[in-house]
């Protein structure tokens, strides 16, 4: 009897020997597969923990504002909250769900624990973390983005979820830029830039990226502007980034953001899609924040490379010739052109080659001359015009250009005697018919010709 006990104490030890290098053969679960795994599940829970409601601001009438009807989406999208970020998406959502194996979800890795690799906002209280920490995880949660393998719509959905939820929390502006900036390369990768999108793509991440345009960082705003304008917007939607540009430019310490990357040549292209009756408050905002703009030489060269001077001609061409055509234009086309002709004024004042030839070339003076006959009774676009070509008269050959239009000495006496109290516009102009009377003997002899041209002068 003891001989069996024996005997199965030996059995009982070799199969624990057994169980114990079974177990150590068995390779271990991964875990960062599992726990993707489990996150999967939860795809679209933690969305933006308060809604996103911009003040209204529809009694305030300065060019600055940014309003919900910027942007042509509905606005009931932008008021609701977790439940409709969750339906925006709903449609994408039920084709991710046979792949929830390879990918976390991207709320949760916002909200992932300190031993993973992804940011971690806390909200409205956020200001009180390392922001250098921040920074640095956030660099790593970019590159997490990038290496997943998803195909392009996937990518785009999870970056505008991701949007979506950052809207909710404050103080994390380096995030959100970083987010933006990688959602422009993935569109610019995929050669997804330009009108390639589809609407329905297109429509989702203009709402992620509405969410930000009350934030008051300069950088996300221009950031925002930056993928917008990539997607070639139209209609509201351009007057809507046209507004962005416009508060940002208006100070002039943010000159240096609009050196960087092709911000000014996407949005010199998106301004030349406008047109000045149909696409009014777009002209005005942008010719205001290119009145701004070229106040910085380096960036009026810039914008000069990129066609900027000859789009003015164009919109100038086009307006006056509706004026004359149609008899009347709106007040908003008005309000542009005056942008136009002020944005102008800076321009006049570029000398290096191939200026002041540029502006004969381009046909600016001939407009400038057909402007001030066509709008006589405008005091604020002859103000501006009467400037420009004061300052362009000191050129000898803008003298020549302004004494080959017709009438155009006629018309120069008929606003002086239209605005002797003016004395801005009478100024002006009388130094520009003193700079003709002195370079060209046609312009005395046709000034001596004009009835009542030097009872005129001596009235004023």
């Amino acid at each position: 009897m003891s001989c069996q006990i024996q005997l199965l104490q030996r059995l009982n030890i070799h199969l624990y020997f057994v169980l114990y290098f079974i177990l150590l053969l068995v390779p271990e679960e991964d875990e960062e597969k599992t726990e993707n795994f489990n996150s999967g599940q939860k795809l679209n829970q933690n969305f933006s923990k308060r809604c996103f409601n911009p003040q209204s601001n529809s009694g305030d009438k300065k060019p600055n504002l940014l309003c919900e009807n910027n942007f042509n989406l509905e606005k009931n999208s932008f008021t609701k909250s977790d439940e409709n970020a969750s339906a925006i998406c709903e449609p994408y959502s039920k084709s991710l769900q046979g792949h929830s194996k390879n990918f976390a979800s991207p709320s949760d890795e916002i909200n992932a624990t300190s031993e993973g690799n992804h940011c971690k906002s806390t909200p409205n209280n956020s200001h009180k973390s390392n922001g250098l920490t921040q920074n640095q995880s956030c660099s790593k949660f970019v590159q997490s983005l990038s290496s997943q393998e998803l195909d392009t719509n996937h990518q785009l959905v999870k970056i505008t979820q991701i949007l979506y939820t950052e809207a909710g929390y404050e103080n994390n502006e380096s995030k959100v830029i970083s987010i933006i900036q990688h959602l422009y390369e993935s569109l610019e990768t995929n050669g997804l830039l330009g009108c390639k999108l589809s609407s329905k793509t297109k429509t989702q991440i203009l709402r992620s990226l509405y969410k930000f345009v009350e934030r008051s960082n300069e950088e996300l705003l221009l950031e925002v502007a930056h993928v917008v304008l990539a997607l070639c917007v139209t209609g509201s939607n351009l007057a809507g980034v046209c507004k962005l540009i416009f508060k940002v430019s208006r100070n002039d310490k943010n000159d240096h953001l609009f050196m960087k990357g092709n911000l000014l040549e996407l949005f010199v292209n998106a301004l030349g899609t406008a047109e000045p009756m149909e696409d009014a408050e777009a002209c005005i905002y942008g010719y205001g924040a290119i009145k701004f703009l070229t106040m910085n030489s380096s960036l009026l060269k810039k914008l000069l490379n990129f066609g900027t001077l000859e789009l003015m001609v164009l919109h100038m061409k086009v307006i006056n010739k509706w004026r004359v055509d149609e008899g009347q234009i709106s007040e908003q086309t008005s309000h542009a052109l005056f942008q136009l002709t002020g944005a102008l004024r800076n321009v006049a004042g570029e000398e290096e080659d191939p200026f002041p030839n540029a502006f004969v070339s381009s046909g600016v003076i001939k407009e400038l001359c057909s402007t001030i006959q066509i709008f006589s009774c405008d005091l604020d676009i002859i103000s501006n015009v009467s400037r420009t070509l004061s300052i362009l008269s000191t050129h000898d050959i803008c003298c020549s250009a302004i004494i080959e239009h017709e009438n155009s000495l006629r018309t120069v006496i008929k606003l002086l005697k239209k605005y002797p109290g003016r004395q801005d516009i009478v100024v002006r102009l009388c130094y520009v018919l003193g700079n003709l009377m002195a370079k060209s003997d046609k312009a005395r002899l046709e000034f001596y010709s004009e009835e009542e041209a030097f009872s005129c002068l001596i009235n004023l």
